[in-house]
C-alpha cells in the first residue's frame, strides 16, 4: 500500500508577492515624489531624524529602533503575539525606498511654491495606493504598518482611521522632539490614512474576483 504525502502549501503564492512587491514600490514612490518636493516629511521619517539627531545616531540605527518599539507594541495589543518578521519588510521598504529614490533624482520638480503642491499630492495618493495594496498581499507589513493592522484587530475602527491615528502620534512625538516638519508634513499626515482606507475597499473589490 502507498501511501501518498499530503500536498504542503506553500509559505506564500505568486498573487501575494505581486501584491506585496508592487504595493510596495508604488508606495515607496509616493515617498520618493514627497521627499523631492522638499515641503517636509512623513511624520515617523521625522521622528526617526529628530531621534537620530537627539542621540546623535544614524537614522537606519533611529528607524530600527522605532521599529522594535512599533513590534513590542503590536504584540501586547495582541496579548502576547509578537511578529519580529516584520523588521524584515522595514528592510524591503528601506531598500524600495533607495530604489524610488533614485529613479525620482532623472526628474526635475519646480522649486515655486505653486507647482510643487500637485506633485505632493501625487505622492501623497500613491503612497495611499501602495499601503493599501501591500497590505492585500497577507505577508508581513513593516513594524509600524503592522501596529495599525494590531489597532484594527482590537478595536472597531477601519486601516484609514488606524492610520490616521498612528500618524497624528506620530507627528506629536516628532514635534516633542523637534524633528523636521513643514507644511507637506500636516497634508500627508492628514491625508495619507483615509487615502489608504478608501483605496483598501478597492483592491478587496479588485482582488475578490
Amino acid at each position: 500500500m502507498v501511501l501518498c504525502k499530503k500536498r504542503e502549501k506553500p509559505l506564500f503564492t505568486l498573487s501575494q508577492l505581486l501584491c506585496f512587491f508592487s504595493g510596495i514600490f508604488i508606495l515607496q514612490m509616493g515617498v520618493a515624489i514627497q521627499v523631492r518636493t522638499e515641503r517636509g516629511l512623513g511624520c515617523w521619517d521625522s521622528v526617526n531624524l529628530g531621534i537620530s539627531k537627539l542621540f546623535n545616531s544614524s537614522i537606519s540605527l533611529a528607524s530600527f529602533t522605532v521599529g522594535v518599539i512599533m513590534v513590542i507594541l503590536a504584540g501586547v495589543i495582541r496579548k502576547g503575539r509578537f511578529r519580529f518578521t516584520t523588521l524584515i519588510t522595514a528592510f524591503c521598504m528601506g531598500f524600495g525606498t533607495d530604489i524610488c529614490l533614485f529613479i525620482t533624482s532623472f526628474f526635475t520638480i519646480s522649486s515655486e511654491s505653486w507647482r510643487v503642491y500637485p506633485f505632493l499630492a501625487l505622492g501623497i495618493l500613491l503612497a495611499g495606493i501602495g499601503f493599501a495594496l501591500y497590505l492585500q498581499s497577507g505577508l508581513p507589513p513593516n513594524a509600524l504598518d503592522d501596529f495599525t493592522l494590531a489597532l484594527t484587530e482590537r478595536y472597531p475602527i477601519d486601516i484609514g482611521k488606524a492610520k490616521l491615528v498612528v500618524d497624528i502620534s506620530g507627528l506629536l512625538i516628532a514635534f516633542l522632539l523637534k524633528g523636521p516638519i513643514g507644511l507637506g508634513t500636516i497634508f500627508i499626515t492628514l491625508l495619507v490614512g483615509p487615502c489608504a482606507g478608501v483605496f483598501n475597499k478597492v483592491w478587496k473589490s479588485i482582488l475578490r474576483k
